[in-house]
């Protein structure tokens, strides 16, 4: 504001866009924003300056994880936007189910045993050496339908397959409303 000597005032304005940042949950969680403004455990919105740098971070409640954004966010880490518009963004929370498959070699030749399937937090993949049993654990979303494939690297041997304690047709596979244990013995062909 500045005075004229005649008595005029003159008075500069200057204006600040400001783009909202709509935040919606699916799954139990919350949302939380830097610089503060989003705080959140369903969904909310925040009115953020033209131009902020916004980082989201998501935490899941217990007993779920935390699995992706979508929207205006992606992957699986804190999201940084500019706010250069209006942006909308999705946090996914979900239930992991452990998922184990133990391969016990009785064999002089190595096997190769993969878990497939949507399979997150874990290695999905090893070579189990000759005469030895390894067990490969990873989490599966609740409801995915998941696998243990084993490949002897010779013809000659055999699989006996076990879901749950279970004897199981060979390469069975589950669906995950629980943990699972899928359990294999390769042994020589008699």
């Amino acid at each position: 504001m500045s005075y004229a000597a005649n008595g005029v005032v003159t008075i500069t304005c200057t204006t600040t866009n400001t783009y909202t940042l709509s935040v919606t949950l699916d799954g139990s969680g919350t949302v939380t924003s830097v610089p503060a403004g989003i705080n959140c455990g369903t969904g909310c919105a925040y009115g953020f300056p033209q131009g902020q740098s916004v980082t989201l971070h998501a935490a899941p409640a217990s007993g779920l994880a935390f699995v992706g954004w979508t929207g205006s966010c992606t992957g699986v880490n804190d999201c940084t936007l500019s706010m250069t518009s209006a942006k909308m963004v999705t946090a996914r929370f979900r239930v992991l189910w452990s998922l184990t498959c133990t391969i016990k070699n009785s064999t002089s030749d190595p096997v190769d045993a993969k878990l497939l399937g949507d399979t997150w937090l874990g290695q999905n993949y090893t070579t189990v050496p000759a005469y030895f049993q390894v067990s490969i654990e990873v989490y599966a979303l609740d409801g995915s339908v998941n696998s243990c494939q084993v490949t002897p690297r010779a013809a000659s041997w055999t699989l006996a397959w076990f879901v749950d304690g279970v004897p199981s047709p060979q390469s069975p596979t589950v669906t995950m409303d629980r943990s699972h244990l899928i359990f294999v013995n390769v042994s020589p062909s008699p």
